[in-house]
């Protein structure tokens, strides 16, 4: 054996010994991250390995080099190549609990450069490879079509022929190179920012971001679906294919074995290349992942099991791509011969079906013989099945030409096309999370960051920085960019890394060192199968590698393939020669991470040898410990005594330079006089061991300080946070669809007089009374609700009930904008065109009778029945949607308001930003302020009419959220002494604010829709008029057109009778409103395609609409998920991961009902019994238990003691008498109306007598019973709470030691306080 170890002087210094690494495990328990369990880190590990080359160059490794025969060199160098380094990295990374820069500069300061290029490649790499995350996301939103967009050729501009580029190339090709990429010909040749690439790459980095957030505790909850459906979905796509014709020609020729390529040195360097790059060592994530771990864990075994599943998935995967290549191949062959046949057929006048492929060559023959002139006219193809399946092609070209050609031909193309590309988005996206791992640790060990820095702003940036640089990939030239960036920055620098890590171990770590590691974490000593592999093999394999690799890119000439229809063998793509300065971008690709190595190492010898002997340069270091959310935990100054400094004298000089010197008292640090401490194993671990040590501090530290106490409750980050979630509750849908649509029918202008009054008496006065109450309690709504009296339970239970009836359809909504936000992708918009009807000679009926926007929302999106009492199937496109939305739901809120505070950054913010986009864009459309002053002009009879104070007071009541049991989960989670006061006024009147903010561009675009269709209604009657009376062109104008129709109708009555003009009237056009899904999904779709730049119009309003939807779903969520944890029935060891994917999952599949033909329907019932009247009785019973239960005067000293100052005479008014009646009056004003009202519902009904209107139907009788269900459920639940506490205590009154429940009072509370049992 080598026993070669190279002098390694202060290496015990700067590592922790074995039995200080078992002490700082338990010490970093709290403080450093960790995985929840061993399946958490096998699975991100084995998402990081599992990528998108296993899918997409592994099968065609094995094709091109020998089918079967590929797998032996394969094999053998994962053994002696792959898991000897897997091994390595993980054993060095659970040894020294440190990222890839900490790891190697632990080893030996001067291979801090190893970790560094790690660094910059993992940076690297990130960067294209979330836009191929990027291209993924735009084909699976492109999936949700039928037919799929790349299934055919589009039209010419003339509507005559196919585009000439796709009818030469083929439909796929056409949609890869110019609907997705739109490639220039050149890479000099940038070109424009493809502005839908843009979007994805928007969606992929803030995808990645939202699951890096806080490193692997947000990653380690996300690769439970990322790193496990993959598989499930290739086990899908197996069982299709081995049904599929032809499946198994391909799978025959993947795997027959062609012994004679083994000879071929070029199988085994891209064996050895493809094993090393399938498992992404070198990057860095490995080491990070592991350092994770307990000391104890079994890295052999890890990496054993990460490699087997590796190498499987790598076969499992090409035997699924090679089923599905097979169908393709045979279904090319099989159109093949019958274009042949046809032409024989056509050209020998045989009959239909005399002529098959089994008898193909004899009929030739025939024909021949026959008239062998006339034969040797035709022109027959090649059919060779062998030649179909030899089209092999790798990386994005098998995932966007050869796969998405073979799944238009299979049935239900859509649903194959979605399932592909949701595997390939997760293979992606899991990988990705490696990526960010390797370069966010390493940036926190070069202490470039301040400790102080929120991770999360940390990983923001890191991710915004990566999202600007990446815009040079969705240029026009951005494709070979990314061929460039693939080629070179993944390559060499991987390999160098490598061959150094495997070195730096071995001969400068040592490695009888790094056995005694591995005995003392897993229990044995390495055999001699690690040690040979360690030592030798596995260094002299990458050698090679890496020599072969370089020599043959030397010898190699650069070249890069063009997508150029000018090409004379077009579609081939043209090979081109890299413009010079190319080679400059190759240079700092692979030479950069890699010259780091010893550039570092060159530095830190040059610094060494220049340092001064007599120089206090580093006599003083700083040492600090920061918790897990980047937060100071304590900060130390330590100074090192030689002979040219005392301690004391080196203090004084620290005091004089104001240096801080604050530490908090450590079990580690030892008093030492009355200025110094003694540092044993805590500077040991910092690599300061040795004598002379002594850490300054502060004399009134002698004392522990007082540390407030922690609960163990959430709480928020900030105090923006916590508004920002209550304005994103309480700002929702609503006040973009309904409250314009109120202002309009009431009055304009007017409506807000009695909006306003019901603001100042009804809205704020409760939201104040919610958010004190639960910052007072800190509790959710059922605990709260118990808390002032157990009778009053039912009210937290009743809005608990009403939040989850809520969720169910409010999420179906979103459900359906995602649907709209998909499809906003195509060009031109789906709802802007009828399609064709079966026969294809006319538009579809359905659509030409109503309008395309009518068609495509309840035909293409609803497929909507004529009847609720017909339930019909189940949608799967709104399936997915739905299975999308609850899953985005779950991410945000798996740990209630710590992630959901994250997330409500973007979802408040960004809507505000939307709109203001189309208030500017408003503004400039013609009409648009015909329709701000048709909303606003004030109409003040309209407040003579009660259904206006009644719509102003319901509207306030809901915009605000009222009742859920949101706000007061929220409002637990602030300190006590917050002013809820201000808090109230500031929610209020931001949400009233955005209702009128949201109504000018809602109007000014409803403006400009009713004016251009008053202009389109003109211009038909004016040429209808034109051609009656055949006067000149432009004779008859839009100004001058009421002047022609007064002379025309004077003069030629009948004639002008007989045309049958429309009437045409702006006002008409104005009073066309809508409120509800009817404003977005039909009113507002439809003006969006008369706007240029309609798609991306398009994606803001509905990017809007789900941001406002979703950040109300999180409040949702909250009113259901806090009361659950407060029941004695939930166990509190159940995670609150766990807890809520069952809520969510549960939710998701009761709200399948709203995706069935019917489903519409049902959400209108949800929307209209369960979301209305509940709420008014628990808002009702919420004041009456405050001011009249819990006591007014009670309530107005708790204000006191958590405000400063004592509610005003304004909140004693409104709390006692005016909010309480105003509830009431509402009350009984809507049940009278719901009584007064048939219970009746609007049909889609296309064979209706008056379609496109809808047909007024009646609820059946069983249907009405679900209605008064949902309606009294949430309701009744407060008196039979209160009818059961009260027979309870009757009974326990019989007993003489029973002791009456204590007054309960706030400023007594705490999280830990539980009434009194009775």
């Amino acid at each position: 054996m080598v026993k070669l170890q190279l002098p390694n002087p202060g290496l015990e210094d700067r590592i922790p010994s074995h039995t200080e690494l078992e002490v700082l495990e338990k010490e970093e328990a709290d403080s450093r991250p960790k995985w929840d369990n061993k399946a958490q880190y096998m699975l991100t590990c084995v998402g990081f390995c599992v990528g998108l080359g296993n899918v997409w160059r592994f099968p065609y490794l094995c094709q091109s080099h020998g089918g079967g025969a590929f797998m032996i060199p394969f094999l053998i160098l994962l053994v002696l190549e792959g898991i000897p380094l897997l091994h390595l990295e993980f054993a060095i990374g659970q040894r020294l609990r440190k990222g890839s820069v900490g790891v190697w500069s632990s080893i030996h300061p001067t291979l801090k450069g190893v970790g560094i290029a790690a660094m910059f490649v993992s940076f690297l790499v990130g960067l294209y490879y979330n836009t191929i995350i990027a291209w993924v996301m735009w084909y699976f939103f492109n999936s949700f079509q039928e037919p799929l967009p790349w299934s055919s050729c589009p039209l010419n501009d003339s509507r005559t022929d196919y585009i000439e580029e796709c009818a030469k190339s083929s439909p796929v090709d056409y949609f890869w190179y110019r609907e997705t990429l739109n490639i220039s010909t050149s890479i000099d040749d940038s070109g424009s920012l493809q502005w839908w690439l843009l979007l994805c790459l928007t969606c992929a980095w803030g995808v990645l971001y939202v699951c890096t957030i806080r490193g692997i505790e947000t990653t380690g909850k996300a690769v439970y679906v990322t790193s496990t459906l993959p598989y499930l979905v290739l086990t899908i796509f197996l069982i299709r294919g081995l049904t599929l014709k032809g499946s198994t020609n391909g799978i025959v020729y993947l795997f027959t074995p062609n012994v004679t390529e083994l000879a071929n040195p070029v199988t085994w360097l891209d064996a050895g290349a493809q094993v090393f790059y399938s498992f992404s060592l070198a990057f860095g994530g490995l080491i990070s992942f592991s350092s994770y771990n307990s000391v104890h864990n079994n890295c052999e075994k890890d990496a054993l099991i990460i490699s087997v599943i590796n190498g499987f998935t790598s076969i499992y995967a090409a035997t699924v791509i090679y089923s599905i290549i097979g169908f393709r191949a045979t279904e090319r062959y099989d159109d093949c011969f019958d274009k042949n046949i046809l032409t024989l057929m056509n050209a020998f006048d045989l009959p239909e079906g005399n002529v098959t492929q089994d008898n193909f060559e004899q009929m030739q023959h025939q024909c021949n013989t026959t008239n062998p002139t006339l034969f040797a006219t035709l022109k027959f193809e090649s059919c060779n099945l062998e030649s179909f399946l030899n089209d092999g092609v790798e990386g994005t070209g098998l995932a966007f030409i050869v796969f998405t050609e073979a799944i238009t031909k299979m049935p239900v193309s859509p649903l194959w096309s979605i399932l592909f590309f949701i595997m390939l988005f997760c293979l992606g996206l899991s990988s990705m999370f490696g990526n960010m791992e390797g370069v966010l640790v390493p940036l926190q060990d070069l202490k470039i960051i301040p400790p102080k820095v929120p991770k999360e702003l940390v990983t923001g940036l890191i991710c915004m920085g990566s999202y600007f640089i990446a815009f040079i990939f969705v240029l026009k030239s951005g494709n070979y960019w990314l061929a460039l960036f693939d080629s070179f920055a993944g390559s060499i620098p991987l390999l160098i890394i490598a061959f150094f890590e495997m070195f730096s171990v071995v001969y400068i770590y040592g490695i009888d060192r790094f056995n005694k590691d591995i005995e003392f974490m897993i229990g044995h000593k390495p055999n001699i199968f690690w040690q040979v592999t360690w030592r030798v093999i596995s260094p002299l394999i990458m050698l090679v590698i890496f020599f072969f690799y370089f020599v043959v890119k030397v010898n190699e000439e650069l070249l890069y393939s063009v997508w150029d229809p000018s090409y004379e063998e077009f579609p081939k793509t043209q090979k081109v020669e890299y413009p010079n300065w190319v080679y400059a971008i190759i240079v700092i690709l692979a030479g950069v991470p890699s010259l780091t190595i010893p550039a570092f190492a060159i530095y830190k010898a040059i610094r060494n040898c220049c340092q001064k002997k007599n120089d206090h340069t580093g006599l003083m270091t700083s040492t600090s410990e920061t918790s897990v959310n980047g937060n100071l935990k304590y900060s130390v100054n330590i100074c090192l005594l030689n002979n040219a400094m005392h301690c004391e004298e080196l203090m004084a000089w620290i005091l004089e330079a104001k240096q801080p010197h604050l530490i908090l008292p450590s079990p580690r640090i030892k008093p030492v006089g009355e200025t110094g401490f003694e540092a044993s194993s805590f500077l040991q671990g910092k690599g300061l061991r040795g004598q002379g040590y002594c850490i300054k501090m502060s004399k009134d530290l002698s004392v522990p300080p007082e540390i407030p106490k922690e609960d163990g409750r959430p709480k928020w980050d900030n105090k923006f946070q916590y508004i920002l979630s209550c304005i994103g509750f309480a700002v929702g849908l609503g006040n973009v669809w309904r409250f314009p649509y109120l202002c309009q029918i009431h009055g304009g202008g007017a409506f807000l007089i009695p909006y306003f009054i019901a603001l100042l008496f009804e809205g704020i006065p409760l939201l104040h009374l919610e958010l004190a109450l639960g910052q007072c309690l800190r509790k959710g709504s059922i605990g709260a609700w118990n808390a002032i009296s157990p009778y009053l339970g039912g009210v937290g239970v009743g809005s608990w009930m009403v939040s989850v009836l809520v969720s169910l359809y409010y999420n179906t909504v979103l459900t359906w904008v995602m649907w709209y936000f998909i499809n906003s992708f195509q060009e031109p918009l789906p709802w802007s065109v009828c399609p064709l009807n079966e026969n294809r000679t006319g538009l579809n009926e359905e659509c030409y009778e109503s309008t395309t926007v009518n068609y495509f929302w309840y035909r293409k999106t609803l497929n909507i029945t004529p009847d609720v009492t017909e339930s019909g199937t189940l949608q799967w496109w709104l399936i997915l949607c739905l299975a999308a939305c609850w899953a985005i739901v779950y991410l945000c809120t798996i740990r209630g308001i710590e992630t959901t505070g994250k997330a409500i950054y973007v979802t408040a913010i960004f809507p505000y930003l939307v709109l203001t986009i189309f208030l500017i864009h408003g503004l400039t459309l013609p009409g648009a302020t015909d329709g701000l002053a048709y909303l606003f002009t004030p109409n003040l009879n309209t407040l003579k009419n009660p259904r206006v104070w009644l719509d102003a007071a319901t509207q306030i009541f809901f915009s605000l959220s009222l009742a859920f049991g949101g706000l007061i989960a929220f409002s637990s989670y602030n300190p006590q002494k917050n002013d809820c006061e201000k808090d109230a006024v500031t929610v209020a009147i931001v949400n009233s604010m955005t209702s009128l903010y949201a109504s000018i561009p809602v109007f000014s675009v409803l403006g400009f829709k009713a004016t251009t269709g008053y202009w389109d209604c003109l211009d038909r009657n004016i040429i209808s008029i034109i051609n009656e009376f055949d006067l000149p062109e432009e004779s008859i104008m839009r100004q001058n057109y009421t002047a022609w129709i007064s002379f025309l109708n004077s003069s030629y009555p009948e004639k002008i009778a007989g045309l049958k003009l429309k009437s045409c009237d702006l006002q008409e056009f104005l009073d066309q409103s809508v409120s509800g899904t009817g404003l977005a999904f039909i009113i507002f779709t439809q003006a969006i395609i008369l706007m240029p730049g309609s798609q991306a119009w398009a994606i803001l309003f509905f990017i809007m609409l789900f941001s406002l939807g979703l950040s109300s779903m999180f409040g949702n969520i909250e009113g259901v998920f806090t009361p659950l944890l407060e029941l004695p029935m939930i166990s509190k060891s159940i995670p609150k991961e766990l807890l809520s994917g069952i809520i969510c999952l549960i939710c998701f599949l009761i709200a399948l009902c709203f995706t069935l033909g019917s489903g519409s329907y049902w959400i209108d019932i949800f929307d209209s019994y369960a979301g209305s009247l509940p709420l008014l009785v628990i808002a009702f019973f919420e004041v009456i238990g405050v001011a009249y239960v819990y006591k007014i005067k009670r309530f107005s000293k708790d204000v006191k003691w958590m405000t400063g100052r004592k509610p005003n005479l304004y909140w004693q008014i409104t709390w006692r008498f005016i909010s309480p009646l105003l509830l009431l009056i509402v009350f009984v004003a809507f049940v009278t109306l719901q009584i007064q009202k048939p219970s009746s519902y609007a049909a889609w009904n296309p064979k209706h007598e008056g379609f496109p209107m809808k047909e007024e139907k009646v609820y059946p009788p069983w249907v009405l019973a679900i209605c008064v269900l949902l309606a009294v459920l949430p309701c009744v639940f407060v008196p039979l709470v209160a009818l059961f506490h009260l027979i309870k205590r009757m009974c326990r009154n019989k007993d003489p030691s029973f002791v009456p429940p204590a007054v309960f009072s706030c400023q007594g509370a705490n999280s830990n306080f539980s009434h009194p049992k009775e």
